[in-house]
This record gives C-alpha cells, structure tokens and sequence, in this order.
C-alpha cells in the first residue's frame, strides 16, 4: 500500500463514524464492536471535551458573566483564557489522532471503513446492502439525495417567507445594537435549546404518505411517526436539524432548508406527487409544517396536534418579566416561529388537535393543572378561522368563540344547527367557490355568525384527553373536514 494511501486510510481514521456493531450475515454471527484500548481511551478524552465545550457554549451568558468578574476580560486575563483555549484545542487534536490510530490497527474497523468508502464512492444496492450490515453513527452513512441535485436541473423555485416582525421596542440607537448583540447570542447559546432541547417509493400510494415534522426533544425512529403508520398510511419521517445524526443546528432558515429537502426528496426520488402528500406535525413540528405548507400549496391536507400560534407568549411565560424586552427581541429575531400567518397562506385542509392536560402549549395554569383557555391552539384556531371566514369570525364573535374553547367540547351541548350550517355552506359554495378567504356570512344574524363560527371551530378542531407527550391514537388521525364535503 503506498504511503499516499495510508495517510489518507489514517485520516479516515481518525474523521470516520464510530462503529457500533457488525450484523449477521449468511456467513458471519452478529457482534459487538469492540474497540482497543487506544481508541476507547481517546474517545473517552474526546467526548468530555465535547461535553464540556457543549455545556459551556450553553451556559455561555453565565459563564461570561463570571469571566468578566474575575477579570478574564483584560490583557492579561485574555492571555491566560488563550493559553486554555490552546493547549485543550492540542489535546483535542492529539486524541483525535490517537483514535484514529486505534483505529487502523483494528481489523473490523478498517473492514468497515473499505465498506463505506466503497458506498461513498459508488451507492450501488450491492453496496448500501453491504453497509446496512454495520450499525454506526447515522451522520456517517453517504447521503442519498441533496436538495441541490433537484435545483440544479431547473428553474430555482421562489420560497416565501412571512415578513419579519420589527422589534426595536422602543430602544434608543445607543442600546439597540447591543440589545441586538445579546439577543443574537441568547438565540445561539441557550434560546435555542430551549425551543429545540432534543439538538422505495413507499408502499400505499393510494392513501398517500405522511411528512411526519417531530417536536421538541422529538426523534423520527420514536416519535409521531407511529399514529399514521397505525392508520394505514405510509409515513417519511425526519430529524431536525441538530438532532441525532442530523447535521446543523435548529434555527428557523436551517429548519426550512430541512424540511424543503425532504418534501424535494419524496417528490423527486420517491415519486409522489403533492396532492398525494399530507404534512402531520407535533408541538413545535409546527413550525416546519406549515412553512412546508405555505411553500407546496398542492400538499394533500396538514394535522397540527398539540401546536401554538407564535411562539412568543409561550417564551415570555417560561421567562423571568425582567426578560421581557430581550425575549422579544430574541425570539422576533431569531426565533420567530409564526405558525399562524404560515398556515393562514395554506388553502388546503387543516386539522389542529387540541390536549386537555397540555402543560407545554399553554401559559397559565392553577392548583388543580392547565388553565384550557390558555392553550395557543385556541389562538391557532381564532387566527385562521378569523382568515378564512372574515365575514363570521370577526370582532362580534370572538367572545363566543372564546367561551366555547375555554372547556372541553366533548362536555359542551351541542349549541349549533350543523344541518343549517351545512346548508348555508352549499348554498355559498354553488354560487362563488370554495377558495379562501371565503365570503359566506354576508346578511347573516348574529345568532346565525355565532352558529356558524362553533360550527367551524368544531370541523376544524378536534381534542384529545392527554397531556403533551402522550402518542396521539391512530383513531383521530384522518383526512380533515373541507367546504365541499
């Protein structure tokens, strides 16, 4: 082997994923990856630097606090944090080296990497077939499709956006760019760990698949996958970025790109369709979804369970009110989740599953749990009914509304004329369309607006008695309600 070939074999080495497992073949019994003792030591050095660095960046304000009050934040203090900073980067890079070294004089290990470097170089089924035989990490394994394969070939697609919200709160040009500063790094360091704390076409064409967006702390393998699946439907789930082997970090513009791929890969390398594609979303999944939403109005329907309107009353209900200002600023800077003006440009239909108990989604709570009126499903809900029914949900009803949210509407008497309702939406619809923002309500009473507006509210929110990390049974998974139906 020529020494060209071994310094790059040893850089694999030391760059490659780690090795968990080699599976049983038709020749070979299963067994578990055992490393030597070089590279199980190393990689016990590299993982609490990796530890330690994550818990710093973290906790970055606090630790900075106390730098700067131990004078870290002169000259001589900068000299001395540099010396750190140094001699942990020489022993990160130096374990780094040594893992790669236990690495190449490992049999098994080099027997995998020949594997991958094949894979990598030609994704063949003979090869991915001999990859899938290991269990390593999932960052490692060659990437099937690439958003860029698709846009390339064609005429970039325009993506839309929600205009960002201004937050200069009232600060003077003395503190705006320092307010600014802190709240760019309170995004980056512990803000978004907060919001985001977990960091074949397929079978059933005829009932299409299900884009699965998972929530916070959420993984594809556990998660929200399981009540389509349940259901009959085929089912194409995601890590967000950050999350497991995922690449990135869980900020909103890398969340879109995420997402956007994804949609690109099952149109594309999977063959379906948009209209035979349906989006379902749990807790800040949302976000993803109807962003997608808003971006492929073909798409078949979206379910939004357990989700929230914007994502700023829950932060400022989770932080200290002297807070308040910076969290605003934070949150409409780099962390503006506007689930409901992104879903308000979806035409599509739209199911939003309310919990009882979601002690997440809503911002006040008593002795005995969740205050339901604060729930930011309910708002959710008020916001895209008050767009697509302007002339029924409007300043007259919203109290009404509100009070028929603020219990559980399985306990509520039936107070509508659904027949009535029905009528009077047939009758709309044969005359006009059933595009929104839809004009039906024109001359109506008020006891008919209010009528109506439980009506829709009740078509277009269904509820589940559960906290919000329980699964949602596959039973209240189904195609939502629509004009024409």
């Amino acid at each position: 082997m020529s020494l060209i070939r071994q310094i790059y074999n040893l850089y694999r080495c030391c760059r490659g994923p780690r090795l968990f497992r080699k599976h049983s073949d038709d020749t070979h019994q299963g067994k578990a990856y055992v490393p030597n003792i070089v590279e199980s030591g190393a990689d016990k050095v590299i993982n609490v630097i990796r530890f330690c660095y994550s818990f710093t960046y973290w906790t970055s304000p606090v630790v900075l606090t106390i730098l700067y009050r131990r004078g870290y934040f002169t000259q001589e203090g900068g000299k001395t944090l540099l010396g750190y900073v140094l001699s942990i980067s020489f022993v990160y890079g130096l374990a780094y080296m040594i893992r790669g070294m236990g690495r190449a004089y490992n049999a098994d290990y080099t027997l995998f990497l020949e594997v991958l470097l094949a894979a990598e170089k030609s994704c063949t089924p003979q090869n991915r077939k001999m990859l899938a035989g290991f269990d390593f990490e999932f960052w490692g394994w060659p990437i099937d499709f690439k958003w860029s394969d698709v846009n390339n070939r064609e005429v970039k697609r325009t993506k839309i956006q929600v205009p960002k919200s201004s937050a200069t709160l009232g600060l003077s040009k003395v503190f705006h760019y320092p307010a600014t500063l802190v709240s760019y790094m309170c995004a980056h360091t512990f803000g978004r760990r907060m919001m985001y704390p977990g960091a074949t076409a397929l079978m059933n064409t005829l009932l299409g698949m299900v884009i699965c967006c998972e929530g916070n702390a959420g993984f594809y393998e556990i998660g929200c996958t399981v009540t389509p699946m349940e259901a009959g439907y085929s089912v194409l789930g995601w890590n967000h970025p950050g999350f497991a082997g995922s690449s990135g970090a869980p900020l909103p513009d890398q969340e879109q790109s995420a997402i956007d791929s994804v949609i690109q890969y099952a149109i594309h390398k999977l063959g379906f369709m948009p209209d035979n594609i349906a989006l379902f979303a749990w807790s800040i999944g949302g976000y993803s979804a109807t962003w997608a939403a808003m971006n492929y109005p073909d798409i078949s329907f979206v379910i939004l369970d357990a989700t929230f309107d914007h994502v700023l009353p829950l932060a400022e209900a989770r932080m200290p009110k002297s807070f308040n200002s910076i969290t605003k600023l934070t949150i409409n800077n780099y962390l503006n989740l506007e689930n409901s003006e992104q879903l308000c440009r979806y035409p599509g239909p739209i199911l939003l599953i309310r919990r009882l108990e979601d002690e997440m989604i809503t911002t006040q709570g008593d002795g005995r749990g969740t205050v339901l009126e604060s729930n930011r499903g309910n708002y959710l809900l008020q916001h895209l009914l008050q767009y697509r029914y302007p002339n029924i949900v409007d300043e007259t009803t919203f109290s009404v509304l509100s009070r028929w949210l603020s219990k559980p509407i399985s306990q509520q008497e039936d107070i509508f004329d659904s027949d009535l309702c029905l009528s009077q939406i047939k009758s709309y619809i044969n005359e006009n369309s059933e595009s929104f923002p839809c004009l039906i309500g024109e001359g109506f009473t008020q006891e008919e607006k209010e009528n109506m507006t439980l009506f829709l509210a009740s078509k277009y929110m269904s509820e589940f008695n559960s906290t919000h990390c329980s699964p949602l049974p596959s039973a209240l998974f189904h195609r939502p309600w629509t004009l024409g139906m």
